[in-house]
């Protein structure tokens, strides 16, 4: 397994100080936040899998991985449901 941290390149922070980690795993990318896995990007597929809203912050790690992979942005509503999003 591949991992490392999910580098700031929309949000304004220069750093996510080592709180947001990117693993890779056969075909699939996932994103941990506080050590929680918060969301998947399947490529086979073009899917991310949302596991819910946790925080803030969480939320910021959230939406920075959706926008690296194409996807916009989600509200603090819509990552309570835990969901699956399909790409373009």
């Amino acid at each position: 397994m591949n991992e490392k941290q999910l580098i700031p390149k929309y949000d304004n922070r220069n750093s996510f100080y080592g709180k947001a980690i990117i693993k890779k795993e056969d075909n699939k990318v996932l994103l941990y936040s506080y050590n929680t896995l918060v969301a998947i990007y399947d490529h086979n597929n073009n899917t991310m899998t949302i596991k819910g809203w946790f925080s803030s912050t969480t939320a910021r790690h959230i939406n920075e991985f959706l926008q690296q992979y194409g996807f916009d942005e989600l509200t603090t509503k819509e990552m309570e449901k835990s969901q699956l999003i399909e790409g373009c």
